[in-house]
């Protein structure tokens, strides 16, 4: 069984994109930490998130998360509430984060936490012929994703399906 925890920047941008069946594809269930689903769904964030966030499919599971690791006194000053929930959740059950944020990133590996982001959930959909990278990457770029050109070229060119 596969199982991810996804913190709220990659569900928010594989919903904006229309992507976000490529999740249920690669992953058995997807934990969403409690503070992760608040971040979905707060009144300014797009409809599109917040209703998916008001009914969320089976392979979606919410978590709740203690916070209290001690691991994580110094991650919490470099991180949002809904990234440090999903490395509490991380901490406890030994699963990946699904996460974007550099810094994020950074303080879960320094923890021993495996990551990806939503690149990679792009660029394993794309190999898997479920999508197509370069307009799966447009969109997330115009949803405010930075990403170059340059970025795009370089991973396309390692998909087999492109």
């Amino acid at each position: 069984m596969t199982i991810v925890i996804a913190d709220t920047g990659p569900l928010n941008y594989l919903l904006l994109i229309e992507s976000i069946d490529v999740l249920s594809r690669l992953f058995d269930s997807v934990i969403i930490p409690d503070s992760v689903l608040d971040e979905l769904s707060h009144q300014r964030t797009p409809d599109v998130v917040r209703n998916w966030a008001s009914d969320l499919p089976g392979w979606a599971v919410v978590e709740s998360s203690i916070t209290e690791i001690e691991e994580l006194k110094e991650a919490s000053l470099r991180v949002d509430q809904g990234e440090l929930s999903a490395m509490a959740v991380a901490l406890q059950t030994g699963f990946p984060i699904l996460m974007d944020d550099r810094r994020a990133r950074q303080a879960a590996e320094d923890l021993g936490i495996s990551t990806f982001g939503t690149l990679a959930v792009l660029e394993i959909g794309a190999n898997e012929g479920w999508l197509d990278f370069k307009d799966a990457a447009y969109k997330l770029r115009n949803q405010g994703f930075y990403l170059t050109d340059a970025r795009i070229e370089e991973i396309a060119a390692r998909i087999k399906n492109e």
